[in-house]
């Protein structure tokens, strides 16, 4: 089974595992990554960037404690 990010707008909106062709199973404009063997493995609201082809996610900062 494989794990895949959907990025939108450089940011991390969902994690989806599935043995199937992910491009078989959303529209093409999606876009989904592979972070199967990313580690630390991504979550929502993770930063994105792509630079040739590689991705490098970010974790959000901590929420601010007032």
């Amino acid at each position: 089974m494989k794990t895949y990010a959907r990025i939108d707008k450089g940011i991390v909106m969902e994690i989806f595992s599935t043995d199937a062709d992910i491009a078989t199973l959303f529209h093409p404009e999606l876009v989904w990554v592979d972070v199967t063997s990313v580690a630390p493995q991504p979550n929502d609201n993770w930063g994105a960037t792509e630079s040739d082809g590689q991705w490098v996610f970010v974790a959000p900062p901590p929420d601010e404690v007032v």
